[in-house]
């Protein structure tokens, strides 16, 4: 925005659909995308109307004499605006900072210490790997892969830092970072923990509107009874909007920086991910029945639509928000899915090398109404072969590591070690599946045979937070009841800070670059605060983290390198505008619960 010379976010926001749609050649370089330079603004000659904000501002471009490109946003008296209605808010930022990290790669590789800009000094321009920022804490905990005990290496009054492009440079004790990068921006942090932010790897996250909607019922009565006829009344682009907002403020206040969601529109949910700043992984929904989502008659032809909409939705993230944003595939479940339509999800996973994220084996009644094709009951899955719905994945070719398996709570040793031999990626969601009476996963035996396991929150509705502090507490403290015999290290500490953060990326395929405080990762990260009196005494940073502390003591969260929240105050969300939605979204769908008694 400083070399734009915008005041407002929201001014950013409404170039970002034209640059990114029409593919115009920024500042007459490049292809306005990864090869482009930074836009400069200069006075505008012969405008030109390029697009119509939703709220009716107009996006113009136009050249200078010197034949530069510029872009403005105007109303009919040709002023420049905010546009507080647009439904991209937030993305050019994110093209422009990719345009300009990579003209940056491109003309200065070296690493260089930043800079201080004085009082009227123009600001001058910066390499991508410039150090931006340095974090300060206590303990950082970088989530290093498992030695032979299993360690979490904590490292005591460390700083991160962070560059210009938003990933992580170096980590090292802060003394020297202080005299190494004397002139970059600190963060001192002396009472907290910095660790890799969490990652939610099954959630569905425009679902919190109907938090506390249907509670205390079994899996099939809730989804039959309550879910399936309140999604068919409110269900379209606006509640995926507001209920995904909602999510991510909940979820950033949680510490959790990336999540893998499955759920109708997710080009909306797309937009509303790369206005906040989030990192996230969006199901390209596959279902056999129609919606509000996708038309069609029941079968492979409406299934076949939802692929074809998916095949827009990957490609439409991918020039909203790339650096961010992934897709996968999501068939909802073997019960809602046709064999004939997971073969070709199968083939366009491998085609477009992505992930299929799917519900497998959540309850007994879809494994016992599968084995006995009891075709009269919702849980059977739609095949015509007389098997678990997990050896019917497995006979089409799709237990393999594009696989994230959600739940997984009904397996046999079999199972698990099929699963682990594949390569599977699983992902455990113990308050949902308890909540439900449906079990719990059997996570020490599928971690023994090599499958990557997860953790999930499901969604609000089932769960009723998106609380991954409370998974990680649950899923160490189920597994060593489950166990058998009964073993109080079957998920300790250690194993269940990794099952929220670097298993899930790995399941997301995002390793490379989150999940970890690594050199060279982005810098998603939390800091947690860890000298309120009930986290006094302190002996073990994993050991709080895990046993001890809740959402409640994250005060800071980090994606990409930026905050996204500062002492517990959301900086990328109006709080204030989202609770006055919410309440709405509460009495509307109250009311008609009440009237059609459901």
């Amino acid at each position: 925005s400083r070399n734009l010379q915008i005041r407002k976010p929201s001014h950013v926001a409404c170039l970002a659909t034209m640059v990114a749609s029409d593919k115009r050649k920024l500042a007459g370089d490049g292809d306005g995308g990864d090869g482009a330079k930074a836009i400069k603004t200069s006075s505008a000659h012969e405008p030109n109307v390029c697009a119509t904000c939703p709220d009716g501002a107009k996006i113009m471009s136009a050249k200078d004499a010197a034949g530069k490109q510029s872009y403005s946003i105007s109303h009919s008296d040709g002023t420049v605006v905010s546009c507080v209605g647009c439904s991209t808010m937030g993305v050019l930022a994110e093209h422009l900072a990719r345009a300009a990290r990579a003209a940056a790669d491109a003309s200065t590789p070296a690493l260089a210490t930043a800079k201080t800009t004085k009082a009227g000094e123009a600001p001058s321009a910066k390499s991508s790997n410039e150090v931006s920022s340095v974090i300060h804490a206590k303990y950082v905990l970088p989530v290093s892969e498992p030695g032979p005990d299993d360690p979490l290496a904590c490292l005591a009054d460390h700083a991160v830092v962070v560059s210009d492009s938003g990933r992580i440079v170096e980590i090292l004790p802060s003394a020297t970072a202080r005299e190494k990068f004397a002139s970059a921006e600190h963060t001192e942090l002396p009472e907290h923990v910095l660790m890799p932010g969490l990652v939610n790897a099954h959630t569905h996250a425009p679902m919190s509107l109907l938090r506390g909607y249907a509670d205390d019922l079994g899996l099939i009565e809730w989804l039959t009874t309550k879910i399936f006829p309140a999604e068919g009344k409110w269900v379209n682009g606006e509640f995926v909007r507001d209920g995904t907002l909602l999510s991510i403020a909940e979820m950033i206040r949680c510490g959790t920086t990336c999540y893998n969601d499955m759920y109708f529109f997710p080009e909306v949910s797309g937009e509303v991910v790369a206005e906040t700043g989030m990192r996230a992984a969006l199901g390209m929904i596959v279902l056999m029945f129609p919606t509000s989502y996708v038309q069609g008659d029941v079968g492979t032809q409406v299934a076949d639509e939802y692929m074809k909409k998916g095949r827009d939705v990957a490609q439409a993230m991918k020039q909203l928000c790339p650096d961010r944003i992934k897709t996968f595939w999501a068939p909802h479940a073997p019960y809602t899915v046709l064999d004939a339509t997971w073969e070709k999800i199968r083939d366009a996973s491998i085609e477009m090398d992505t992930q299929i994220h799917t519900h497998v084996h959540e309850s007994q009644e879809e494994c016992d109404n599968s084995e006995q094709l009891n075709t009269e009951a919702m849980s059977c899955h739609k095949s015509d072969h007389k098997c678990r719905p997990l050896a019917n994945l497995q006979r089409m070719g799709l237990l393999t590591p594009r696989l994230v398996a959600a739940h997984m709570v009904c397996l046999t040793d079999a199972e698990c070690e099929s699963v682990g031999k594949a390569g599977c990626n699983t992902v455990h969601c113990p308050t949902s599946n308890l909540k439900l009476a449906c079990g719990t996963s059997p996570v020490s035996k599928l971690l023994a045979q090599g499958a990557n396991v997860a953790l999930g929150t499901d969604g609000t509705c089932s769960n009723n937070t998106l609380d991954m502090f409370a998974e990680m507490k649950l899923a160490a403290l189920v597994a060593k009841g489950a166990a058998q015999p009964k073993n109080a290290a079957a998920v300790n500490a250690a194993t269940a800070i990794r099952l929220a953060t670097i298993n899930g990326a790995k399941a997301l395929t995002m390793d490379d670059v989150t999940g970890s405080l690594v050199p060279g990762k982005f810098a998603d990260m939390i800091a947690v605060r860890l000298d309120s009196v009930e986290c006094m005494p302190l002996y073990s940073v994993p050991s709080h983290l895990v046993y001890t502390c809740g959402r409640e003591h994250v005060t800071d969260v980090w994606v990409a390198g930026r905050c996204l929240m500062r002492h517990r105050t959301l900086l990328s969300i109006d709080e204030t505008n989202l609770k006055s939605k919410t309440r709405d979204w509460q009495n509307k769908i109250a009311a008609w619960a009440a009237e059609q008694k459901v």
